[in-house]
C-alpha cells in the first residue's frame, strides 16, 4: 500500500470499539435513540455516506464513532472532507465547523473550530460532549485535539504542542483508549521522530495534559503503526499496560509493562497503519493483517492466521462479530481498477477454523473493503467505513 490514510478505530474504549455481545434490537427502521433513522432491510447493506464535497477524489470515509450514551448519534471522519455528525443513525448529516481549519501555534492558542481532514475520533462514555480526535497526513489542523462541546470547537493541549514541535511530530494518526480509563491514551504518528528512522508511541494518562514518549524499537521500520490495547475487561485479559504495536514490515510487538520492554510476537505484519483489535465472545482476539487476518487465544502472546478458505490473498484491516458471525473483507483502496467483492462471514463460535463465505450469498459487492467496522449491539447495526465506497450500515440478521 502506498501513501494511504489510516486510522483504525482500534481503541478498546466504550463507544470507540465495536461492542462484543449482541443486545436487543428492534425490527425494521426504528432503533433505540434513533428517531427518523434510515429505512433498513435486515441482511441488506444500505449506503449512508455523508455528503462530503469532492468525496470521490479522496480516500473517502475513514472511521466512525457511536455515542455510547445515545446510539443514534454518530460521528464520521472523511479524508479532506471534515468531521460529520448524525443524530438519526446516519439518515442525515451535518458538517461540524466552518472551513478553513486553523493550524495550531502559540499565536492562536492551539484552537480551531474545524478539523479539515481528521483521522480518528472517540467519545468519552462518561461525558458525551468530551471528544478526542487526531489529524495527520493531510490538511491544516494536524495534531491531537480535544473538544468539550461535542465537536463545535477543538483545543490542542499545550503539552502536546510542545512535545510535537520538539521531540515527536504533530503528524499523528491512530490512537487507542484504555477501556478502564478514557484519559489514558496511546498515540501513533505518520512521520518519523527527530533522531529516529521510525516513530514510537506517545502516551498520556490525563487526557493530553502531559505526555510520556516511548521510543521506537530498533526493528520497527514504518512510521505508522497499528496500535491497540490488549485489554478485554469481560474476559479478564490484559490490563492498562498491555499493548500491541504492528509494524508494516517486521511483524507485531507486545508490551506487558506499558512500553518499557517489547517482545516480537509474530512475523505477520500489520496493514498500513491499521489492524483493528477485536475480542470475540469467547475471548479470542482478532486483528487485521496481510495477507490474511490473524487471531490469538492467549491475548496476543502468539498469533495464527484464520482459516484462509474463502479469503483472497490481500490486506485486511478489520474483523468484527455480532455474536453469531464474524465479518471481514479485503481492502482495495489502492487497487486500479478496484476489485469488487462481498463481505465475508464465518461463525463466531468457530472463527479460527471455519471457512469464509460471501454474506447472503455474496449478492452485494463493494469496490473497497472496510478500513473500520463498528457494531452497535443495542440496535443490531453494523457500520462499515469503506474508503471511497462510502459509509454503509447493515441491520444484522440474528
Amino acid at each position: 500500500m502506498t501513501k494511504t490514510l489510516f486510522v483504525l478505530l482500534c481503541a478498546l474504549a466504550a463507544g470507540s470499539t465495536p461492542a462484543r455481545n449482541p443486545g436487543k434490537s428492534t425490527a425494521g427502521g426504528t432503533f433505540q435513540g434513533c428517531a427518523g433513522g434510515p429505512s433498513l432491510t435486515p441482511g441488506v447493506w444500505t449506503n449512508i455516506t455523508p455528503p462530503a464535497p469532492g468525496f470521490s477524489s479522496t480516500y473517502g470515509t475513514i472511521s466512525l464513532a457511536i455515542d455510547p450514551n445515545n446510539h443514534g448519534i454518530l460521528y464520521e471522519v472523511v479524508d479532506t472532507g471534515g468531521l460529520w455528525k448524525s443524530t438519526n443513525c446516519g439518515a442525515s448529516w451535518t458538517l461540524l465547523g466552518t472551513p478553513p481549519a486553523v493550524s495550531a501555534s502559540p499565536s492562536n492558542r492551539y484552537t480551531t473550530p474545524y478539523l479539515d481532514s481528521p483521522i480518528q475520533i472517540v467519545i468519552d462514555p462518561g461525558d458525551s460532549t468530551h471528544l478526542i480526535a487526531t489529524q495527520g497526513v493531510r490538511g491544516t489542523a494536524l495534531g491531537f485535539w480535544v473538544s468539550h462541546n461535542s465537536g463545535a470547537t477543538w483545543t490542542m493541549p499545550t503539552a502536546f504542542y510542545k512535545l510535537a514541535t520538539t521531540t515527536t511530530t504533530n503528524d499523528v494518526t491512530e490512537f487507542a483508549v484504555d477501556p478502564s480509563n478514557f484519559n489514558h491514551i496511546i498515540l501513533g504518528s505518520h512521520s518519523p521522530w527527530p533522531g529516529y528512522s521510525s516513530s514510537g508511541v506517545m502516551e498520556t494518562k490525563d487526557g493530553g495534559n502531559s505526555w510520556t514518549t516511548h521510543p521506537p524499537v530498533s526493528s520497527w521500520t514504518s512510521n505508522t503503526h497499528a496500535i491497540n490495547f490488549l485489554y478485554d475487561i469481560p474476559s479478564s485479559q490484559g490490563n492498562s499496560n498491555t499493548w500491541l504495536v504492528g509494524d508494516t514490515a517486521n511483524g507485531m510487538w507486545r508490551t506487558a509493562d506499558g512500553g518499557r520492554t517489547w517482545t516480537e510476537v509474530t512475523t505477520y505484519s500489520a496493514v498500513h497503519a491499521g489492524g483493528q483489535a477485536w475480542y470475540s465472545t469467547a475471548g479470542v482476539v482478532y486483528t487485521g493483517s496481510t495477507p490474511y487476518p490473524i487471531y490469538s487465544t492467549d491475548n496476543g502472546m502468539t498469533w495464527h492466521q484464520v482459516n484462509k478458505t474463502g479469503l483472497s490473498y490481500f490486506y485486511y484491516y478489520a474483523v468484527v462479530g455480532d455474536g453469531t458471525r464474524l465479518y471481514t473483507m479485503p481492502a482495495n483502496a489502492q487497487q486500479t481498477p478496484a476489485i469488487p467483492g462481498p463481505y465475508l462471514v464465518t461463525p463466531e463460535s468457530t472463527g479460527t477454523t471455519s471457512a469464509w463465505t460471501g454474506y447472503q450469498g455474496g449478492t452485494q459487492t463493494f469496490n473497497n473493503g472496510p478500513f473500520q467496522l463498528t457494531f452497535d449491539s443495542t440496535n443490531g447495526l453494523l457500520y462499515s467505513a469503506n474508503w471511497t465506497a462510502g459509509l454503509w450500515v447493515l441491520k444484522v440478521i440474528p
